[in-house]
């Protein structure tokens, strides 16, 4: 599964813009949300003003060691009975790099007096 960044008109309650956004695996969306201290629906569903998650992923972009995210490992886990969960890990520096990708589409959306979208 995964989770779409999108622009969103709240007004014409529709998206904006087919080709702008940024696609992540759940895993990896739950991180970014929590990130940027956005992470409060167990659904990874919700959207933001797009002032505010300018802020806040520039916060993120600052150049210090708290926003340098690290490599995580790879994790297997195989209980019995149960379905596999596999985690590919993530290269370092992941979360910057959508953090950037996520402050464009932002910088978009408050270009047109919309939001950022997810689902």
């Amino acid at each position: 599964m995964s989770v779409t960044f999108c622009i969103y008109d709240p007004e014409a309650n529709r998206l904006v813009g087919e080709d702008d956004f940024v696609n992540l695996a759940n895993d990896n969306a739950r991180d970014l949300l929590e990130w940027l201290g956005l992470n409060d629906d167990p659904y990874l569903t919700g959207s933001h003003d797009a002032d505010d998650l300018i802020a806040r992923c520039r916060r993120r972009l600052w150049d210090v060691p708290r926003n340098h995210d690290p490599e995580l490992p790879r994790v297997e886990e195989r209980p019995l009975a149960h379905a596999t969960y596999i985690f590919p890990g993530r290269r370092p520096g992941y979360l910057r790099e959508k953090t950037q990708l996520l402050l464009e589409l932002a910088e978009k959306a408050k270009e047109g007096g919309y939001r950022i979208s997810w689902g």
